[in-house]
This record gives structure tokens, sequence and C-alpha cells, in this order.
């Protein structure tokens, strides 16, 4: 009953998915099914997509699908990490969202196809993104960089954060954490929230993403900060964060206190909560809490960016 109407039929896609080692790969084929097509223009904006690729130091390259609109110097540049709970998911299925997002913020959008576990554990994810990071970097300005990520890309943009900030005191621009996959304990909760997780991204589904992205037990002592970004003791000296997430969403609890964190430790941090909502809600586009989601986010990159 505290669903939104506008996400029912999200709700309805995916009553029947359960992730596990059998059907991960299926599950990857159908997202891969679902990507949309380029959009032609935006409010009469064309955008170029094209595919840039990085090379990592033990060999192999991250490709890096980037999108600018066209005829314009970008203002800055936004990373935009993916989501997919660690195991799914490509830059491209988000792809009418990053043209929007380009040409709404005028920047230039860069989403790295990151390694996926289980084949791939923490820190493979994260070495990916920060070499993404790197390649976008080395063509801006700094402090006109920063990150966009939801789910795994939340947790994923979170830690990019830290260690820019641990990096001889850098710092981004902005991040922006749309419901994201932050701390590990989630899946151990002693008294766990009665109303989420029941739709879309489940307990069960969280607990196969955080055992296959780590190599230790998740909850346990030995997670890495850089994994579980909600284990950072110093939140201090952080861009500045809006955190976005349904009040159905798995990540409520867990987002709401890291936004809680980010504002004890004096960084400036806008939290909404959207009422009746679950995970991925910003995939029904056309729906009235995904348009304001989308311009709320749009609206912190470009206040951050000046």
């Amino acid at each position: 009953m505290m669903l939104d109407p506008e996400m029912c039929d999200l709700a309805a896609s995916f009553a029947s998915f359960s992730l596990n080692d059998v059907t991960v790969e299926q599950a990857r084929r159908d997202a891969r099914n679902h990507e949309p097509p380029p959009l032609d223009s935006i409010d009469g904006v064309r955008t170029e997509v094209f595919n840039a690729h990085v090379m990592r130091p033990e060999g192999g390259d991250v490709r890096i699908l980037t999108v600018r609109p066209v005829g314009h110097e970008p203002r800055g540049g936004v990373l935009h990490v993916h989501g997919g709970g660690y195991v799914l998911g490509r830059p491209e299925l988000a792809l009418s969202f990053l043209q929007r997002l380009a040409v709404q913020t005028g920047c230039l959008v860069a989403s790295p196809d990151y390694r996926l576990a289980p084949e791939y554990p923490f820190p493979a994810a994260f070495v990916d993104c920060l070499l993404a990071l790197d390649w976008l970097r080395k063509r801006l300005a700094p402090g006109k960089i920063g990150v966009v990520g939801d789910s795994a890309g939340g947790g994923l943009a979170a830690a990019l954060a830290i260690a820019v900030r641990n990096q001889r005191g850098l710092r981004l621009a902005f991040q922006v954490l749309l419901h994201p996959m932050l701390d590990d304990r989630t899946v151990d909760e002693a008294e766990a929230n009665p109303v989420t997780g029941a739709y879309v991204w489940t307990r069960q589904s969280n607990r196969f993403g955080w055992e296959s992205v780590l190599t230790c037990v998740p909850g346990g002592p030995d997670t890495p900060v850089m994994a579980a970004p909600a284990r950072e003791e110093d939140l201090s000296r952080l861009p500045p964060a809006l955190v976005l997430v349904g009040a159905l969403d798995l990540y409520l609890d867990e987002s709401i206190r890291y936004a809680e964190r980010l504002n004890r430790a004096g960084v400036a941090t806008d939290l909404r909560i959207y009422a009746g909502t679950p995970h991925n809600f910003l995939a029904v586009d056309r729906s009235r809490v995904a348009q304001a989601a989308e311009r709320e986010i749009v609206a912190h990159i470009v206040q951050n960016l000046g």
C-alpha cells in the first residue's frame, strides 16, 4: 500500500528477480537487452557519444563511455558510476540519463565500464573507476569535476571522494549518491527496517552482491574502507553531497546515517527521501519522482561548479 503507483510496473518487473551464482549471467543478458537507444537531442541540443580507453598498469584497458554536448565547451566534468550491486550493469543502461545530464549541466560526462564481481572482486571496480577519474581530471581544470553514482556506483562514488581527499588534500567539486550501496554490515542488521527491501533490490540480492565483491565475510571486521565507505571514520573535508534514496529502498537507513555523518563532519549535505519509492526508481524516467530527482541532481552539479 505504500508503493507509489508510478513504481508498480518497476516493482512487478523485478518480482521474480533473485541473484545467485546460477542466475547472474542471465541477469546480465537481460540488463543488456534493456539498454536504451541514444536520444537524438535534448532540448534541441545534440550530444556526441564515444568510447575512450585507459590502460591498466597490469595490462588490459578500461572502456569509458563518454558524452558531451555538441558545439559547447564543457563547463566541468562528471564521472558517472553505474549501479548493479557490483555484479551487473554497463554504462549503456544509463545512456539517456547521461545524455540529459551532459546537456543540462553543460559537462563532459564519463562512465567507466568497470570490472564486475564475482569474477573480479575488490579492488578491481574501484581501481577502474579511479583510472577513469584520473582520465577526466587530466582534461579539465581542478575543482571542476565531481562524481555521480547509483547503488554500487554510489558506494564507489563515495569511496572515490574519500580517496581523492586523501591524495595530498585534493577535493572534488561535488558528490551525488543515489540510493548508494555503502555498508556491507547491512547484510546482518539485527533489527532490519520492516518496510525496506521488499522491491527490486532485496536482502538476498544485497547479500549476493557483497559476498561477490568482498574477499572477506560481509559484515565482519576485515572489510576495506574503500569497499564499504560507510566504514570510513573521518568524513571531513569531503565535497558537498546530495544523497537521494527511496523510502522503500533497502539502502534507506544506511543512506540516512551516511548523510547525517557527513553533516556532522562539516560537509554541506542535502538528503532527499522519496515516499513510496523503491530501489532503481530513476529507471522510470517519466515518473514524477524520477524527474524531480534529476532536477535535484542537475541543480546540485550546477551550483557546485559555480
